[in-house]
């Protein structure tokens, strides 16, 4: 009797430590079911921030392709532009081969030409009647700017610094040279190729 007692307490134990062991397979399993669960969370992620990565990379891709490509736009317009100014001043300088050095220079700046004619070129100190030389060069200007219909033209006139004295209704400097900017305007505008609204008569009086 004894003996199916010390069985009996035995089996007892052993029920014991068979609930204990299933018990703690039980939480093992719960365990790794959350970091199974947790893995396959952190892979769905992964996966995510991977598909997130390179939908971002090939939005900032091509958005660097389509600057790329208006840059090189840009570049092909500027050449063009540049490419077209020269060929203008080429132009200009071929008409006035023979004024170049006596008073009349040409340069280019900021995508524009400039055609400077001194005033011992066009007018005497004090005047806005045009010089017979300075006429001829403005009419040789004028036959390249109908040519070239696109092309806006400012017309600016200065003067010296002597101050001027008044005279009907010019009264200063000033005024003498918006006279002499519409002196050249006028004789510009004798070349029928040329429309009035291209030019803009400007003065500067002696600044």
């Amino acid at each position: 009797r004894m003996r199916n007692d010390e069985l009996s307490s035995n089996n007892d134990r052993l029920k014991v430590l068979n609930d204990d062991l299933a018990q703690q397979i039980n939480n093992l399993r719960a365990h790794n079911d959350a970091q199974a669960a947790q893995v396959t969370d952190l892979e769905t992620r992964y996966k995510q921030l991977l598909s997130d990565g390179s939908a971002e990379a090939a939005r900032m891709l091509r958005q660097l392709e389509q600057n790329q490509r208006e840059v090189e736009e840009l570049q092909q317009l500027l050449r063009a532009r540049e490419e077209a100014i020269d060929a203008i001043r080429r132009q200009v300088a071929d008409a006035l081969l023979g004024f170049e050095g006596k008073g009349l220079s040409i340069t280019t700046r900021d995508g524009k030409v400039y055609v400077s004619m001194e005033d011992k070129l066009l007018f005497k100190s004090g005047s806005f009647d045009i010089d017979p030389s300075g006429a001829q060069a403005v009419r040789d200007l004028s036959v390249v700017l109908a040519q070239n219909p696109d092309i806006s033209i400012m017309v600016e006139g200065h003067t010296d610094d002597v101050p001027y004295r008044p005279n009907g209704n010019l009264h200063d400097n000033l005024d003498l040279s918006v006279k002499r900017a519409t002196t050249v305007t006028r004789l510009l505008l004798e070349n029928q190729g040329i429309a009035p609204e291209r030019i803009v008569a400007a003065g500067r009086g002696e600044y």
